[in-house]
């Protein structure tokens, strides 16, 4: 079992995160989710709680993984892969770590920062449009005893991946089969790799590291669509934090309320939960 630890854990754990050396050596964080401390730092009130959680966190060896989002879904489908985004955090890091209270931000830090503001606002907006809407007017559907009783219709094809399933599977994995096609090849479109490839060769590339990520999309856009909700600030990291599961076994340790309405019960813990 794998734990990753996302920022609202990091924050919340603190100087605990020492406390249990032997679930330190089976959990994760992630370089994004130092940015998102970092980039506070001289821009908020808690700058000195962000040091200290940074120091914490070096101090407790807990592997991070060096890649940003967009890099972990490029390296699934790219042979070469831009990680400017990652070296230049590494490299903000290590200068908090040297020298803390002198610590001010290259202008080449200052814009990826912006950039992520950026994406978070076009994303909020974009949701809210299309999502937050009134109350459509009300729609009698009749519905008989053979509609009622009737089996559902699945493809032959989703009903032989179905069957071939363990019988211990949990239900997240069937949604998987259903959605998880249209999203690899839309995402692999978005990155604009290639349009001469047909979608059964962008299929065999995939290699099912970004399920968990998918799953929380459909989940994300489910709920929006049908509460009529606008997203809050942060949704739009926090989806992106979901990258770094890249196996349906992991599980995410966070605090935070979205995880818990558009991931798997079994692949998201409290903090309180991750620290017993």
């Amino acid at each position: 079992m794998k734990y990753y630890l996302e920022t609202n854990a990091l924050r919340a754990l603190g100087n605990k995160i020492h406390e249990n050396q032997n679930i330190i050596s089976k959990s994760f964080t992630s370089i994004f989710a130092i940015f998102e401390i970092i980039k506070g730092i001289n821009f908020s009130k808690d700058s000195k709680k962000r040091i200290n959680i940074i120091k914490n966190l070096v101090n407790s060896n807990i592997k991070i993984i060096g890649f940003m989002p967009i890099e972990v879904i490029e390296n699934i489908f790219l042979t070469q892969v831009d990680i400017s985004e990652s070296n230049n955090i590494i490299q903000e890091l290590k200068k908090i770590i040297s020298n803390p209270s002198e610590y001010k931000g290259t202008d080449e830090y200052l814009k990826l920062i912006r950039r992520y503001e950026n994406g978070t606002n076009i994303f909020k907006k974009k949701i809210t449009q299309n999502y937050c809407i009134p109350k459509p007017e009300t729609e009698t559907i009749e519905i008989t005893f053979d509609d009622l009783f009737s089996e559902p219709e699945i493809p032959s094809e989703l009903s032989e991946k179905i069957a071939k399933l363990p019988k211990n599977t949990h239900p997240s994995e069937i949604l998987l089969l259903m959605i998880r096609d249209k999203y690899i090849i839309s995402l692999y479109k978005m990155l604009n790799i290639s349009d001469s490839i047909d979608k059964d060769d962008i299929l065999k590339i995939y290699n099912r590291e970004l399920d968990l990520f998918f799953f929380a999309l459909y989940m994300f856009d489910l709920k929006k669509k049908s509460l009529r909700e606008a997203p809050a600030k942060n949704d739009f990291l926090d989806l992106l934090h979901i990258v770094y599961l890249n196996n349906t076994e992991m599980i995410i340790v966070s605090n935070d309320k979205i995880f818990k309405t558009i991931l798997p019960n079994k692949n998201v813990i409290s903090v309180e939960e991750y620290l017993t």
